[in-house]
């Protein structure tokens, strides 16, 4: 699916989704309706030039799977965590 330029509203009332949307510009909503279990860890969802909210309105328990993907920014950025010891020990050194 692929969205316009003003708000679009993607509403999922089955158990999974596996396709790709690019919702577009606008302020987006993804609007989980489907009770129980449901799975929308193969979907790619996006929402570029825009932003993507999402919304679980079930009228009985609702169990999501779901992975999320995110860009911090366009630059590559490591936490302490993922430095190498000596690294670390050469920054604390100087």
């Amino acid at each position: 699916m692929t969205g316009g330029t003003d708000v679009d509203t993607l509403v999922l009332t089955r158990a999974d989704l596996t396709d790709t949307s690019d919702l577009k510009a606008g302020a987006n909503v993804f609007d989980v309706k489907h009770n129980a279990a449901t799975d929308i860890s193969s979907a790619a969802l996006s929402a570029s030039g825009g932003t993507l909210g999402l919304v679980f309105d079930g009228t009985a328990a609702q169990n999501i799977t779901m992975t999320s993907t995110s860009t911090i920014c366009s630059t590559r950025w490591r936490s302490r965590a993922s430095r190498s010891a000596p690294a670390r020990r050469r920054r604390r050194a100087r």
